[in-house]
C-alpha cells in the first residue's frame, strides 16, 4: 500500500500502529539468557536482586542476605532446573510487570527506586483488591522464598537437618 500523498490521518493512524506494534513486540520479546545463566538476561538477574533486597535484607534474623545466597542465580536454577518449564516464560513476564509497572506509581522503574520505595511497592501489592496483582507478588514471593529457603546456608542457619534418611544397612 503505497501513499501518494498521504494524508495527515493516515500519517498518525501508521505511525500510532507502529509505536504500538514495537511497544508490544518489545515487551513481549524475551531476551536470551545471560551468561552463565539457565533463564534469566542480566536485566532480569537485576529485578530478582532488588526483590532480594526488599524480601531478605542484610540483617534479618537468619543473618544471610539475599547477597549472601547468591538470590538471582539461585532462582534462576531454579527456573531452569527444577520447575516445570512451562512457568519460565510466565515468571519472567511477571518480572517486567513488576520493572515496568512502577512507573505509572513511581515515574521509575522497580531497579530504579529505593529500597524503602521498593518495599512500600511490595507491600501495597500484596494487600487484598485485586486477584491478580496479589497472586503475581505470591508466586514472585514464592519462587524467591524457595530458592532462598532451600540453599544450604539457609538450612544450617535454620538448624534444619534430613530426617527422612534410609537407615544404615547392618550385617
Amino acid at each position: 500500500m503505497v501513499f501518494a500523498h498521504p494524508t495527515r490521518r493516515q500519517v498518525l493512524t501508521v505511525g500510532s500502529l507502529s509505536v504500538v506494534g514495537f511497544s508490544v513486540g518489545g515487551f513481549l520479546w524475551l531476551p536470551k539468557p545471560a551468561e552463565n545463566q539457565h533463564v534469566f538476561s542480566a536485566g532480569e538477574l537485576s529485578i530478582v536482586s532488588a526483590l532480594g533486597e526488599v524480601l531478605f535484607p542484610e540483617g534479618n534474623a537468619l543473618e544471610l542476605s539475599w547477597k549472601d545466597v547468591d538470590l538471582a542465580n539461585e532462582v534462576d536454577t531454579l527456573l531452569g532446573e527444577y520447575l516445570d518449564p512451562k512457568v519460565v516464560a510466565p515468571f519472567r513476564y511477571l518480572l517486567r510487570f513488576v520493572q515496568y509497572g512502577t512507573v505509572a506509581q513511581t515515574g521509575h522503574t522497580f531497579t530504579a527506586c529505593s529500597a524503602e520505595t521498593r518495599a512500600n511497592l511490595l507491600a501495597s501489592w500484596g494487600k487484598p483488591g485485586s486477584k491478580y496483582r496479589n497472586a503475581g507478588i505470591t508466586s514472585l514471593k514464592s519462587v524467591l522464598g524457595m530458592a532462598y529457603f532451600n540453599h544450604p546456608k539457609v538450612l544450617k542457619a535454620m538448624g534444619w537437618r534430613a530426617m527422612c534418611s534410609a537407615p544404615a544397612v547392618q550385617g
